[in-house]
């Protein structure tokens, strides 16, 4: 580079310095009636001094655009659903579907919208044409983040019909199957790659059976051993009372 900027600007004053040498000259074009070559060539000095300097700037510019690379749509179900959570869903459940917390919040909002529920952004009091945000945005991808459906039906109907929150069942039919493909994949609840449709939603479970709680067995206690002993004391007591009773009749008796 150090190279050609040498090259570049000895070439520059040699043609400075021509135009210069020939604005010495007589003007032997007056005469003609045309316009002094000297001055042509000053101009066309000072046209390509400017051109080259340009040409410079840009080569040497410290801060070059990078390069764009756009992800391109992946043609499975899940994938189109993939693409429709990060436009539709991702604002309120986070980039990566933990919801809305507050390190997504932080990372991704300017700090004057980091609190979602201030008035004037989706409180009480939200801005024109917005609308209030439930306390508490649940998580779409983990562990347990999908346990409040019980299969593969349940949570289309849900999504269909309550989602996206500002616009319930303003998506395609199409749309909400490649979305609930895209979560139930992450979810590892459908295999990679699979096809979706409606006949197919009431077979996938989406919560576990709950197992079924077995009693314990009853230990059986004998108690007809209490019942003798009981009945033994009880024979002891009133056979003691009968001889005091007995006693007491002989010594009145005398």
């Amino acid at each position: 580079m150090t190279r050609i900027r040498l090259l570049v600007m000895s070439w520059i004053c040699l043609s400075l310095g021509v135009g210069i040498f020939l604005l010495e000259l007589p003007a032997r074009s007056h005469a003609a009636g045309g316009a002094p070559r000297a001055l042509v060539a000053a101009d066309q000095a000072v046209v390509v001094y400017d051109h080259v300097t340009t040409l410079m700037n840009i080569q040497t510019d410290p801060t070059p655009t990078p390069f764009s690379n756009p992800t391109a749509t992946p043609s499975s179900q899940s994938g189109h659903g993939r693409n429709i959570f990060h436009l539709f869903c991702m604002p309120c459940h986070g980039d990566r579907g933990q919801g809305l917390t507050e390190e997504f919040r932080l990372r991704e909002y300017p700090p004057e919208d980091t609190n979602c529920w201030e008035s004037g952004c989706h409180g009480a009091r939200p801005y024109e044409n917005g609308f209030t945000l439930p306390k508490a945005i649940p998580a779409l991808i983990g562990a347990d983040a999908l346990k409040r459906f019980a299969d593969g039906q349940m949570m289309y109907d849900y999504i269909h019909k309550s989602m996206p929150f500002n616009a319930p069942g303003s998506l395609t039919t199409d749309q909400y199957l490649q979305l609930t493909a895209f979560l139930l994949e992450q979810n590892n609840l459908l295999a990679e790659g699979s096809r979706l449709d409606l006949a197919v939603l009431r077979q996938i479970a989406v919560r576990p059976a709950a197992t079924p709680i077995v009693p314990l067995p009853q230990t059986s206690t004998d108690n007809s051993s209490w019942l003798l002993i009981g009945a033994v004391i009880f024979g002891s007591l009133v056979f003691v009372a009968y001889l005091i009773k007995r006693s007491r009749s002989a010594a009145a008796s005398r």
